[in-house]
């Protein structure tokens, strides 16, 4: 039986699931974003946050972006975001 996110993320033909990142079940695991305080620069472009330029979490992969980075978005359905998210 198909699960409901593999209905709204359908796989390229002979593609298969790693099922080490789903849950019990079933369902994709999240990744836990990385704290604040572990993230002082841009996992990218390594440039500082500050004040002024702001960090912002990866809602896919939990990782620090500047908004220069981080500034287009796409929608997740495998970890529940049907609209297009940062």
């Amino acid at each position: 039986a198909q699960r409901e996110w593999e209905a709204n993320m359908p796989l390229p033909s002979g593609a298969s699931v790693d099922e080490s990142v789903l849950d019990d079940a079933g369902e994709p695991k999240a990744h836990e974003w990385v704290s604040n305080s572990e993230a002082a620069s841009c996992f990218l472009t390594g440039t500082k946050f500050t004040l002024t330029n702001r960090r912002h979490h990866c809602r896919y992969c939990g990782q620090c972006f500047v908004s220069a980075v981080s500034s287009k978005k796409i929608a997740i359905p495998a970890l529940g975001f049907k609209e297009a998210v940062r």
